[in-house]
């Protein structure tokens, strides 16, 4: 049985006979390039919402992590100035400008008022005041900060100390307030003498309120 393809004859035109197979896919193609593309309004309102929603969620997430990061000075400026206790704690100091002037060591000094003061969410740059500068030797310098840093003395500010061992001589803070709101948060480092009358630091800062 043979099976031909299949013909018709347009509408006034007896002379131009139009193969159906052709017609029927050329209706296919030109069907095909009217489709829709791209998104509706309302698909892209749903879009816009899940794009909030998880920003929303991740929002807090940033905020945390970036306060965060700004404590990572306080760990190199305190143990700066506990480097700096400790030289001054084995320097040899004299009693007097002469020449024949005493020199003791194993020297502390008394506690002092903050540097840069009261921190702010923002770097401040560092205020030299009583305690710190090459005036009373402790050369502790920590520049622009978020936090501001401090020791306690335990005791009265004296030379020729022979303090036993692991007794507890200075306590350093670094406090910041990273959100403003006035609440601080402290970083503690306690530091004491050893077997050879040598200033050692603890292990590791005691810290409350790390974020606030």
């Amino acid at each position: 049985m043979m099976v031909g393809r299949v013909f018709v004859l347009v509408s006034g035109r007896s002379d131009s006979p139009i193969d159906l197979e052709d017609a029927v896919a050329r209706r296919e193609i030109m069907g095909g390039n009217n489709r829709r593309t791209g998104f509706t309004l309302i698909e892209l309102m749903v879009v816009v919402a899940i794009l909030g929603i998880l920003a929303t969620m991740g929002a807090p997430a940033f905020t945390t992590y970036l306060r965060r990061s700004k404590t990572a000075e306080v760990q190199t400026n305190i143990d700066s100035l506990f480097k700096a206790l400790a030289i001054y704690y084995n320097r040899p100091i004299a009693d007097g400008p002469t020449i024949n002037a005493t020199y003791t060591t194993h020297c502390t000094i008394n506690g002092t008022s903050s540097i840069p003061g009261n921190p702010t969410p923002t770097k401040q740059a560092q205020t030299v005041t009583n305690g710190y500068g090459e005036a009373q030797g402790i050369a502790f310098i920590v520049g622009y900060s978020y936090f501001k840093y401090s020791h306690e003395y335990d005791g009265t500010q004296a030379c020729g100390n022979q303090v036993g061992s692991d007794a507890q001589v200075y306590t350093l803070h670094g406090e910041g307030d990273l959100d403003g709101d006035g609440t601080f948060s402290d970083f503690t480092l306690t530091v004491g003498t050893g077997p050879t009358n040598e200033l050692y630091r603890a292990s590791h800062l005691f810290i409350q309120d790390e974020l606030e």
